[in-house]
């Protein structure tokens, strides 16, 4: 578990790079209602097809947009 703390701010955001180091298989983020989102990394390197899960949760609702960018069919998304 990770917990963060941000100054205070009216700026403030969060960076998931799931293209870092291994080779990735498949990707998603989803948001869930307006403080969490939910996802998964499946990669390939020394360990053949590791998955990895997360969810986050912030204590203040999301505001502004949500931009991904699709790994294998190179789609663009804003939220």
């Amino acid at each position: 578990m990770h917990r963060y703390t941000f100054p205070k701010s009216s700026n403030a955001g969060v960076f998931l790079d799931l293209l870092w180091r291994d080779k990735n298989l498949d990707s998603e983020i989803k948001l869930v209602g307006n403080q969490r989102i939910e996802g998964f990394r499946r990669s390939s390197s020394w360990a053949k097809n590791q998955s990895v899960y997360f969810v986050a949760e912030f204590s203040k609702p999301w505001e502004g947009n949500m931009a991904t960018l699709g790994v294998n069919d190179d789609k663009f998304s804003l939220f």
